[in-house]
């Protein structure tokens, strides 16, 4: 499981449980590729001493490139 990790990195579908927690005894970050860490034991986490972080703008830039080329092909 993740117990030879250091860190994980999730997306949305990826359930982070306490169990999971456990088992990663060198576990010290979990990453959330995107927004929200619903899907992260954050209480577990905060118990066994790992981070947990998010990404909540990583997309922004890339969604507005992608608006303004959508807009332009309508021209």
């Amino acid at each position: 499981m993740t117990i030879n990790y250091d860190a994980l990195i999730v997306r949305s579908a990826t359930k982070v449980t306490d169990e999971v927690l456990k088992a990663g005894r060198r576990l010290k970050l979990v990453g959330r590729a995107g927004t929200g860490v619903d899907n992260i034991d954050i209480k577990s986490a905060t118990r066994n001493g790992v981070i947990v972080m998010n990404t909540p703008s990583g997309n922004t830039l890339s969604a507005a490139e992608h608006t303004c080329a959508m807009i332009i092909s309508l021209a």
